[in-house]
C-alpha cells in the first residue's frame, strides 16, 4: 500500500511541475505602446551580389552574397560605404565554404562582439571567424571548425563552445509527432551529441523551424517558431517556463509521403510567423510577419512586418509597425536605429534603416 501511495505523490508531484508553465494568448491589442515606422535606404555602391545585410558594432556592415561569387562576405563602413575586406571563400577546401549563412546578434554572450561564426548547411559544418583579426590582417589563416549532426536544425553560440540547436525531427503536430525534445544542447568539446534520432518515424524538416535567442545575463533562452504563432522561454537547463500564443492563429496544413517518410506543406504553401531577432541587454526584438504564405519571387506581394519588443520575462514592451517587409533584423548599441533586409519591387535586395525613437 506504501508503495502505491508513493507512486500517486510522484505522479501528483511531477504534475504540479509541469502546471508551472505559464502559457498566454495574445493579440496586437495586447500591446499598449504601438509605433509606426517609416524606413530609409541606405545605398551601398559596388556590391557583389548581396542576399543579407548585418549590422555589427554601429558603424560595419555585413554583406551575406548569394552563391555566385568568389567570397561570400564582404565587409563595409557603414559610415563612408566603403569596402574594408571580403571573407569566407567559396570552394572546397579545408577552410572554404559550399554554402554560408552568418549567426548574428542571437546572443548576448560576452565574446559575441568579436566572434562571427558562418554555417555551412551542405558541409553541416560551422567556421569560427574573429572580426578583429579579419580587420587587422585582411584574412583569417586559422579558422576554428565544429560539425553539426543532422537533427540540428539552426542554433546559437551560448558560452565555451556550447549551443542552444532546434531539432530538426522535432514538429508539434498529432499526426507526425516525433518522440524526441525540441530543443538541445549541443558540444563537441562536452560531447553532448544531441537526441536520439534513431526512433523517429517522420522527416519533418520543411515544415518544421525555429529562431533562437539566448541571454547569458538573464539565463533565459526564447524559441521563437517560424512557422506557428509560439515563443517559448526555457530556462538554461532547457526547463520551459513560459509559452506566448499569437497574435493570429496559425493553422499550417501538412501532407505525408509515404515512401520518404518525409511530411510537406500541402499544395506547397510553407506558412511563417516569427523571423530574425536581435538581443540588446534587457530586450528581444523580434520580426513577426504574421499567419501567413508569402513567396521572394514575388516582391510586389510581400507583407508589411512588424518587430515586437519583450523583455527576457515574456513582457510585451513595444509593437513596431513597419511600412515594408524585413527578413533580417540588426540594431544599434543605443537601441535608437533598428537595420534590416528588405526587397524593392524590382527584386534587389536592399539594407534599411528605421529610426525607432
Amino acid at each position: 500500500m506504501k508503495f502505491y501511495k508513493m507512486i500517486i505523490l510522484i505522479i501528483l508531484f511531477v504534475g504540479c511541475q509541469k502546471s508551472k508553465v505559464q502559457s498566454i494568448k495574445i493579440t496586437k491589442e495586447s500591446f499598449l505602446d504601438i509605433k509606426k515606422l517609416k524606413g530609409e535606404q541606405i545605398e551601398i555602391k559596388g556590391l557583389l551580389d548581396p542576399f543579407r545585410y548585418h549590422l555589427i558594432r554601429d558603424t560595419l556592415v555585413i554583406v551575406e552574397n548569394n552563391q555566385t561569387d568568389d567570397n561570400y562576405f564582404e565587409l563595409f563602413n557603414i559610415k563612408t560605404k566603403q569596402k574594408i575586406l571580403e571573407f569566407g571563400q567559396r570552394g572546397k577546401g579545408p577552410n572554404e565554404l559550399l554554402s554560408a549563412q552568418l549567426l548574428n546578434n542571437s546572443s548576448d554572450s560576452k565574446n559575441n562582439n568579436s566572434q562571427l561564426f558562418v554555417y555551412d548547411v551542405v558541409k553541416r559544418r560551422l567556421s569560427e571567424y574573429n572580426i578583429d583579426s579579419l580587420m587587422r590582417n585582411g584574412s583569417q589563416k586559422k579558422i576554428k571548425t565544429m560539425d553539426f549532426p543532422s537533427s540540428v536544425k539552426s542554433f546559437t553560440y551560448m558560452e565555451n563552445n556550447k549551443f542552444i540547436c532546434y531539432n530538426s525531427f522535432f514538429l508539434e503536430s498529432a499526426d507526425f509527432y516525433n518522440d524526441t525534445e525540441e530543443v538541445f544542447f549541443y558540444s563537441e568539446k562536452d560531447n553532448l551529441s544531441g537526441p536520439d534520432i534513431s526512433n523517429c518515424k517522420f522527416f519533418v524538416s520543411n515544415v518544421t523551424g525555429a529562431n533562437i535567442l539566448y541571454s547569458a545575463e538573464h539565463n533565459k533562452i526564447l524559441v521563437a517558431n517560424t512557422h506557428l504563432n509560439k515563443l517559448d522561454f526555457y530556462g538554461k537547463d532547457l526547463e520551459l517556463k513560459k509559452s506566448i500564443i499569437g497574435p493570429e492563429t496559425a493553422k499550417p496544413e501538412y501532407t505525408f509521403l509515404e515512401k520518404s517518410k518525409m511530411v510537406k506543406f500541402k499544395r506547397g504553401r510553407s506558412f511563417y510567423s516569427y523571423g530574425s531577432g536581435v538581443v540588446s541587454n534587457n530586450s528581444i526584438y523580434i520580426i513577426y510577419t504574421g499567419a501567413i504564405s508569402y513567396r521572394f519571387d514575388r516582391p510586389n506581394t510581400l507583407p508589411q512586418v512588424e518587430v515586437f519588443k519583450l523583455d527576457w520575462n515574456g513582457n510585451l514592451i513595444k509593437r513596431f509597425v513597419l511600412d515594408k517587409f524585413i527578413f533580417t533584423i540588426s540594431l544599434s548599441n543605443d537601441e535608437k536605429y533598428l537595420y534590416g533586409t528588405s526587397i524593392n519591387n524590382k527584386g534587389e535586395i536592399i539594407l534599411i534603416k528605421y529610426n525607432l525613437i
